[in-house]
């Protein structure tokens, strides 16, 4: 009984406090961040141990497709093993980003924030995050020309739709950060848990920068 109380109840209840923490605190002027300069377009992935190999075929897929644009893997130095980085040092047209040399705490540099931090310190404005095991069938540059993304600077795609039991919470959770229904959103609709898919996202920084 402890058990399932602490799984369904206490820690989604702890999470959901701990990111309201941190949402007030960078809403203090006193904690922001100054960001890099940042210019060009390319393309931004996040390798650990797990995904090196899938990572290494996605890169090699990219040229093989006749992709040039610029590649940054960005790793935290716990989570990606010394002789894999010196591998993808040598990969021409590829730089390294270490997010552990960022000042932020560790716990930040886990999971999909990372992701966000990644795309947010990263030298390029222009960015295509792409996960280390998607395929693309051709050159994905033509994407930073398609109209939505000229006219928005940003393109998102759908996720696969999940309908589980804590629906109800992300939905009311999310609706404290954007306090109106939107379309077809699946969490506002509490509909579904999840929305946006993390897989593929693009965005222009100059466009969404504050």
């Amino acid at each position: 009984v402890i058990i399932i109380i602490e799984w369904f109840w206490l820690k989604p209840r702890q999470e959901y406090n701990r990111i309201d923490k941190i949402i007030s605190k960078l809403s203090q002027p006193k904690n922001y961040i100054k960001f890099p300069k940042f210019k060009g377009r390319g393309i931004l992935m996040l390798i650990n141990d797990h995904s090196m190999l899938r990572g290494t075929l996605t890169i090699l897929t990219l040229r093989r497709i006749g992709c040039t644009l610029p590649i940054i893997i960005a790793y935290t130095r716990d989570e990606l093993d010394v002789k894999y980085r010196k591998i993808l040092s040598n990969i021409p047209s590829l730089s390294l980003m270490d997010l552990s040399s960022l000042p932020l705490p560790i716990n930040a540099l886990r999971g999909y924030k990372s992701k966000i931090y990644a795309m947010i310190y990263s030298p390029l404005e222009e960015v295509l995050v792409i996960e280390p095991d998607l395929l693309f069938l051709r050159d994905p540059e033509y994407l930073f020309n398609i109209p939505e993304y000229v006219q928005t600077g940003a393109v998102f795609w759908k996720d696969r739709y999940i309908k589980n039991y804590w629906d109800k919470k992300v939905s009311d959770w999310t609706r404290r950060l954007i306090p109106y229904r939107k379309g077809d959103n699946r969490i506002l609709k509490r509909e579904s848990s999840d929305y946006q898919s993390p897989d593929l996202l693009i965005i222009n920084k100059s466009n969404h920068y504050k």
